[in-house]
């Protein structure tokens, strides 16, 4: 993710964590699912406040593991699901 990308995902949590309007990005499949809807805001504001929301994904941003991937010594599978509205498929095709 592009350090543009990561400062508007960030503006989107500050401004809608535990909203619906975070259907169309984590569950855009559902989007017309009134139950999940529902199970999903709720979920999400019981899980954390939107400042440790927040304070989570940043420290996404700074995690950084490229130096370590030599040591994988095993076949690895990487799975990322296509048309991931959160985070690009290049993100998941890098490590593959």
């Amino acid at each position: 993710m592009s350090a543009e990308d990561g400062e508007r995902f960030v503006r989107a949590i500050e401004r809608d964590w535990g909203r619906r309007s975070f259907m169309n990005i984590w569950a855009p499949s559902r989007d017309n699912d009134e139950a999940y809807k529902l199970w999903l805001t709720r979920a999400l504001r019981m899980s954390a406040s939107p400042g440790a929301a927040v304070a989570l994904v940043k420290s996404w941003f700074e995690i950084d593991v490229r130096q370590l991937l030599p040591a994988i010594r095993l076949p690895t599978l990487v799975l990322h699901r296509t048309g991931d509205r959160a985070v690009s498929v290049g993100g998941g095709r890098y490590f593959g």
